[in-house]
């Protein structure tokens, strides 16, 4: 088993598998059609904001990340309208900068969790983690951020258990009904380092 410091070239489409797997609640009321989400998602990725893990020739999990402005993914308005036309393009875009964070000059901000469903319950995760808080404090953060969706409890329990806390609950309403997300509250999480 490798931990990877960035995404080998060669596992780009599967980690669009994993991210869409894992925000399919945030993603796919935006983007719409699964094959055009995955194509988009593969065609973001910035290889370098991230750990991922691989084991015999298959991508396990990765953690992506932000610093500043720069993401691990990161669809151009070009990318995107490639994808989805001039007028779809134009609301996918609207809809995905609802997704986007500003992050502070001393705060490294975690975009995504993704574990394949095979890996998960063995540790993938908590790998992942153990390397990110390492590099987070190597490279002089004073805060880790992420944000979590009230549906999804069992990662809301484990980031606790893993020091961060809650620090605002935002509120979701209307634009859950009108975009058609299945959750009400995004909770913004912090460890301090």
């Amino acid at each position: 088993m490798n931990i990877n410091k960035g995404l080998p070239d060669k596992f780009k489409s599967s980690a669009a598998e994993l991210l869409l797997d894992a925000l399919e609640e945030k993603f796919i009321p935006i983007l719409g059609d699964k094959k055009k989400a995955k194509q988009l998602l593969e065609l973001s990725i910035n290889i370098n904001n991230c750990f991922s893990i691989e084991d015999k020739g298959e991508l396990l999990g990765v953690l992506s990340y932000q610093i500043d402005k720069k993401t691990f993914l990161s669809p151009s308005f070009k990318t995107i309208i490639s994808i989805y036309g001039l007028l779809g393009g134009f609301f996918k875009a609207l809809g995905l900068s609802m997704l986007t964070h500003k992050t502070e000059s001393d705060e490294i901000y975690i975009e995504s969790v993704a574990v394949s469903e095979l890996s998960r319950g063995k540790g993938i995760g908590s790998k992942l983690f153990e390397s990110f808080f390492v590099f987070a404090k190597t490279n002089g953060f004073k805060a880790i951020t992420l944000e979590v969706i009230d549906i999804n409890q069992g990662a809301l329990k484990l980031y606790k258990k893993l020091g961060f806390n809650i620090v605002k609950k935002s509120k979701t309403w209307p634009l859950n009904k009108i975009v058609g997300w299945p959750f009400n509250e995004v909770f913004s999480m912090k460890k301090d380092i």
